[in-house]
């Protein structure tokens, strides 16, 4: 296995692999309740932005939540749901997007999720990979940071 360390460079951030000890506890396997929730998260947050239902997308989010576009650049939950909302309405084709597989781990009310998506726009398509860290809040799981990129 392979672990991350996050080193500072003039103007990002630069991650550099490293064995982990033997020491490293492994994530455990999810219980039938996380992996029933999160599955459902998941199905609702592309189910909705497929529908075009911005406002039910935008439920997926904690109102604080940050987007963040590879490791670049980022924007607050308004600014990136008006984007949805934008793209949808300015595309000349339908576009959706649905998971191809998703991982996740939960611990103590926190949970870090990743899923490999595919996005079709009209005849064409796209992969790429979502990251969640999602907080149990209000009685529901909402996205505090996504990070996304295409491959």
């Amino acid at each position: 296995m392979i672990a991350g360390v996050a080193l500072g460079a003039v103007g990002g951030w630069m991650v550099k692999a490293r064995p982990l000890s033997p020491a490293t506890p492994v994530p455990a396997a999810l219980t039938a309740s996380e992996n029933a929730a999160l599955g459902e998260f998941v199905g609702r947050y592309f189910s909705t932005w497929s529908a075009c239902d911005i406002d039910g997308y935008g439920r997926c989010f904690h109102p604080t939540a940050r987007v963040w576009f590879g490791a670049v650049s980022s924007m607050p939950l308004p600014e990136f749901l008006e984007s949805q909302r934008r793209a949808h309405a300015e595309s000349p084709v339908r576009l959706t997007e649905s998971p191809l597989s998703w991982q996740g781990d939960v611990k103590n009310g926190l949970a870090h999720v990743r899923v490999h998506w595919e996005l079709h726009r009209g005849s064409e398509s796209v992969r790429g990979y979502d990251f969640f860290t999602l907080a149990f809040s209000e009685g529901r799981w909402q996205i505090v940071a996504l990070i996304f990129n295409e491959e």
